[in-house]
């Protein structure tokens, strides 16, 4: 029979998650369990939590590895917190290290978190740009691996990180050749910007980091966006970031020591009759 736990997470920075435990089996004795745990409440329509993290254990499919859980959505919505505006960057780092940290707690025999980086930014026109592509351009590595320390498995990983040091370190062709193969349907003005900048340098990273010297990184954004993924598409780095599966290890999720306040237990009825658990966990 499915059950369903409600719990709030109080998290380091004094935000306040959501967080409801879907499961079918758990045994507490052993640590095992079987469940997805939803957490964040963006209060939409659509109901879509903010953080989802499926967990299969036991299982009786060989090829369902255990030990691994999988996150298999992340969405950041103002509303993810409870008790306050959920701030982009540190509060949705803040969110995913909470979430994370809940499951390594609940679940020791979890190894690592697998997920898919299909993350997107939303630039200030409303444009909307590939974030592992727009953080590459600034640190060489994407937005999970600098917070998180993600990594692909060998050996797709070191061809990963030699593809971007093949790209940052290539010559730049001539504005009108990469105007060719790169830019399509993008403004003059866009253009003009970059062409403004473009003749500054003689590789790729030079040419990035010329866009930052001479933009704030939200400008950036505008200016990358038409034809970032052109680019990262043609150099082969597409198959690592939207194809493949990127690891978190267990062992650089932070160590929150969650607490059970009992003294906050009490029962919800569902329109069903049913009872729910609510309760807090707190971070001592």
């Amino acid at each position: 029979m499915i059950k369903k736990i409600i719990t709030i997470l109080n998290s380091p920075l004094g935000y306040k998650y959501k967080c409801v435990f879907i499961y079918n089996y758990i045994d507490t004795v052993n640590n095992k369990i079987n469940g997805t745990f939803y957490i964040g409440n963006p209060k939409t329509k659509s109901e879509e939590a903010c953080v989802t993290i499926s967990i299969i254990f036991p299982s009786n499919n060989t090829l369902i590895d255990s030990s691994i859980a999988s996150i298999i959505l992340l969405k950041y919505y103002e509303t993810c917190s409870e008790n306050m505006e959920l701030q982009q960057g540190e509060g949705t780092v803040d969110m995913i290290n909470t979430s994370m940290s809940f499951v390594k707690k609940l679940c020791p025999f979890i190894k690592e978190f697998k997920l898919n980086d299909a993350s997107t930014k939303r630039c200030e026109n409303g444009s909307v740009i590939s974030l592992p592509y727009f953080y590459i351009t600034q640190k060489d590595m994407t937005w999970y691996e600098g917070r998180f320390k993600a990594y692909l498995k060998e050996p797709e990983y070191s061809a990963y990180k030699n593809t971007i040091k093949k790209l940052m370190s290539a010559q730049l062709p001539s504005f009108d050749i990469f105007k060719i193969l790169y830019i399509k349907d993008t403004s003059n003005t866009i253009i003009n910007q970059l062409k403004n900048i473009y003749n500054e340098g003689d590789t790729f990273k030079i040419f990035f980091n010329k866009i930052y010297e001479k933009h704030d990184k939200s400008m950036g954004c505008i200016i990358l966006q038409p034809w970032i993924d052109n680019l990262m598409s043609i150099v082969g780095l597409q198959k690592y970031i939207a194809m493949m599966n990127w690891y978190i290890s267990i062992n650089t999720v932070p160590d929150y020591n969650f607490k059970k306040n009992n003294k906050n237990i009490y029962k919800v009825n569902n329109l069903n009759n049913n009872t729910r658990k609510r309760n807090i966990w707190e971070i001592k």
